[in-house]
C-alpha cells in the first residue's frame, strides 16, 4: 500500500495485477493530490477497502483469484461501497464486458488507453457526484427526523 498523508486529500484505491500500471496510476494520482492505496487482486482490494474506505476505486477486470466483475459486485454490496464510485479501468472493451461491469455496480468504465487528462476529468466528476449524493442522503435523513 502507498499513501502520502495530508489532510483533506481524497483516497483512491488502485486495483490491478500489473505493477507497472499501478505505478503509473499512483504517480498520476499523487501528482493530482490524491492519497493512494493499492491492491493487486480482488481479495486484497476488499480487505483494503474495508480498512481504509477510499473515496474512489479504479478497478481492472482481468486479475487472478477474483476478477474485477466479482470484486466490483462485492465492493458495491458493502455498506460503504454503495456510495463509493467504482471506475472500471481496463484493456477489455467489448460490449459484453461493459454491460457486465455496469451490472456489477461500476459507476463508469474506460479503457486503459484513455488519455490522462480525460481520466482526470472522469475522476473529478465521479467524486463530485458521489459527494453530492452523500449530501443529499444526509439532508433527506435530517428532513425525516
Amino acid at each position: 500500500m502507498t499513501a502520502r498523508v495530508q489532510q483533506n486529500q481524497l483516497l483512491a484505491l488502485i486495483v490491478d495485477d500489473e505493477p507497472f500500471f499501478r505505478t503509473v496510476l499512483r504517480l498520476f494520482l499523487e501528482q493530482d493530490g490524491y492519497r493512494v492505496a493499492e491492491a493487486e487482486n480482488g481479495i486484497e482490494a476488499i480487505n483494503v477497502f474495508e480498512q481504509l474506505h477510499p473515496d474512489i476505486v479504479l478497478l481492472d477486470i482481468s486479475m487472478p483469484d477474483m476478477d474485477g466483475f466479482e470484486c466490483c459486485h462485492k465492493l458495491h454490496s458493502l455498506a460503504q461501497g454503495q456510495n463509493t464510485p467504482i471506475l472500471m479501468l481496463t484493456s477489455v472493451e467489448d460490449e459484453r464486458s461493459i454491460n457486465r461491469a455496469f451490472a456489477a455496480g461500476a459507476t463508469d468504465y474506460v479503457t486503459k488507453l484513455v488519455l490522462l487528462p480525460i481520466l482526470r476529468q472522469r475522476l473529478k466528476r465521479l467524486i463530485e457526484q458521489s459527494q453530492l449524493q452523500q449530501k443529499l442522503l444526509a439532508a433527506n435523513q435530517q428532513l425525516q427526523l
